[in-house]
């Protein structure tokens, strides 16, 4: 707990303290044994201390809950930056793959890309064209018909077209990755 924190339930604790004595003390002038008031004001400060403890539980419970939605926001960013750079990094061993002639690697990293360009739309704080989203993941869509086109000798791969496709959607991610870094969750 913070200084001021423990300065406010200090003083909550005081001031429940007082309030009972106050009404302990008003309620007992009507009362005539005295040994009946002793067990009356333990009862009652044993009642103050319980709320008090009970507050004091409920204060730090909605403390723990904001420090843990804190930190789930903070595992989610730094998971959604990895899997940009993770996706980054598929598309530039999709390119090397596809000179290279290897366009069963190409379609397995490409499909992993195209699962990970549906999921963008949950990565919270960034901003991005929905329109280019949808037309980079249409060409992501064509480019993985056109591997298995090749792959299975029924149209040849235009290499060209689809190294630009991939290098525009290398640009895409670089401006998610980017927003992602220079978002502060301190």
């Amino acid at each position: 707990m913070g200084k001021k924190q423990i300065i406010i339930s200090l003083g909550l604790f005081v001031l429940l303290i007082l309030v009972v004595t106050i009404c302990w003390y008003k309620w007992l002038r009507g009362c005539s044994t005295d040994s009946r008031r002793v067990f009356d004001a333990i009862t009652l400060y044993g009642f103050a201390v319980t709320i008090y403890a009970f507050v004091i539980t409920i204060w730090q419970l909605t403390i723990t809950g904001d420090i843990v939605k804190k930190t789930r926001n903070k595992i989610e960013h730094i998971l959604s930056v990895s899997d940009v750079s993770t996706i980054k990094g598929y598309v530039r061993f999709i390119e090397e793959c596809v000179r290279n002639g290897k366009y069963e690697l190409a379609n397995i990293r490409i499909c992993d890309t195209k699962d990970f360009l549906a999921k963008i739309p949950t990565i919270q704080n960034i901003n991005y064209d929905e329109k280019s989203l949808k037309k980079i993941k249409a060409r992501v869509e064509d480019n993985m018909n056109a591997l298995n086109r090749q792959i299975y000798d029924r149209f040849p791969l235009n290499t060209m077209t689809f190294i630009a496709d991939m290098e525009e959607l290398a640009s895409f991610l670089d401006i998610i990755l980017n927003q992602l870094k220079s978002i502060d969750y301190e």
